[in-house]
């Protein structure tokens, strides 16, 4: 009798596991990638994505291979694929997100995200090496303000130089393109309130610069010339 039992557990084991074999099925999509990070985001992506048991992208053949069952919905997979900056299944990511992704990942020819960088900026000749130059628009009134800039550009990881033109109101970055993220970057300078690449800082971060700061007032204002005189503001 036990035998019995023990014949009708295993049965319905290999029937269940059976019934798990044939509900799976593998996927096959273009995507669009450069790079080993690329192949990391986009296998991390899928995963994520409900009813993806495993992932492999092939950077050569362009070519995502997942294995899915039941829950497996393709628009979402697509849809998670694309918002994290990679073309997919012939949907195309959303610019301000491809232009977010580290240089090493830009998989579109360079026309096709010219306005990442001022056009004035040359891009790295010798591909080994580690270093080019950005420059941004960002907005400052006064001394106080470069050095408030300057400073939070050094702080962003993979800026090895920052230089603030005040009179041109440019700021100059010398970064290593393989840790280097623009994003990362202008939302720093946004914190520190000042407006950056055409995006404004928030009002209450703005609000709290000193007087000699405020490069949205139109009013003429006097900057100060000493140290105590900028403790006291």
């Amino acid at each position: 009798m036990y035998s019995y039992y023990k014949l009708l557990i295993t049965l319905s084991i290999i029937m269940v596991f059976l019934s798990d074999v044939a509900s799976q099925s593998k996927v096959t999509i273009q995507v669009a990638g450069s790079c080993g990070m690329c192949e990391d985001r986009i296998e991390a992506t899928s995963l994520k994505v409900a009813g993806v048991n495993h992932a492999d992208y092939d950077l050569d053949s362009q070519t995502l291979t997942i294995d899915t069952d039941k829950d497996f919905n393709k628009t979402k997979l697509v849809s998670a694929i694309i918002m994290a900056g990679h073309d997919a299944d012939g949907q195309k990511a959303p610019d301000d997100i491809y232009n977010n992704l580290p240089e090493c990942c830009k998989y579109r020819p360079a026309s096709s995200h010219d306005e990442l960088t001022d056009k004035s900026t040359p891009e790295p000749i010798d591909p080994l090496d580690t270093s080019y130059k950005l420059t941004i628009p960002v907005r400052g009134e006064c001394g106080m303000c470069e050095s408030r800039i300057e400073d939070t550009a050094l702080k962003v990881i993979g800026v090895a130089f920052a230089d603030y033109d005040l009179s041109t109101h440019l700021l100059t970055v010398e970064v290593d393109p393989h840790l280097f993220v623009k994003i990362e970057l202008i939302k720093s300078i946004l914190q520190a309130g000042h407006d950056a690449d055409g995006l404004t800082a928030p009002d209450d971060i703005y609000n709290k610069l000193p007087v000699c700061c405020k490069y949205r007032d139109a009013e003429a204002k006097k900057h100060p010339e000493s140290a105590q005189e900028k403790v006291d503001l």
